[in-house]
């Protein structure tokens, strides 16, 4: 009875503590142009385990890594301090924050 006892206890900590590996997966891409001739790609990924989905933003040669937010409407990725990407629809926002700290939209994109 007391090695059932101990085979049994180590198969549950072995349980409890083995964990399989996440990885990410690549859903999409999507590119965006704007009136102004910006442009915009976009690349959606989610964590094997669906606990993170985020996007890889490249704007004017800049890359963003944005994760997924709450939102009121559409889909809205943003690192909370100085960039979000808004999509609704086949349309999306770009937004920063101003000298004030408020959030202003500074382009509107749509799917090419």
């Amino acid at each position: 009875m007391k090695y059932f006892i101990v085979i049994f206890s180590l198969s549950i900590l072995t349980s409890c503590f083995a964990q399989d590996s996440l990885t990410v997966i690549h859903s999409d891409r999507i590119f965006y142009t704007g009136d102004s001739e910006e442009e915009a790609i976009v690349d959606h990924y989610i964590l094997s385990d669906s606990s993170l989905h985020f996007i890889k933003l490249l704007l004017a040669d800049v890359e963003f890594t944005l994760p997924q937010t709450v939102s009121g409407s559409g889909v809205r990725y943003s690192n909370g301090m100085d960039m979000t990407w808004w999509e609704r629809a086949d349309s999306a926002m770009i937004q920063h924050r101003d000298s004030l700290g408020n959030w202003v939209t500074a382009a509107v994109l749509q799917i090419r």
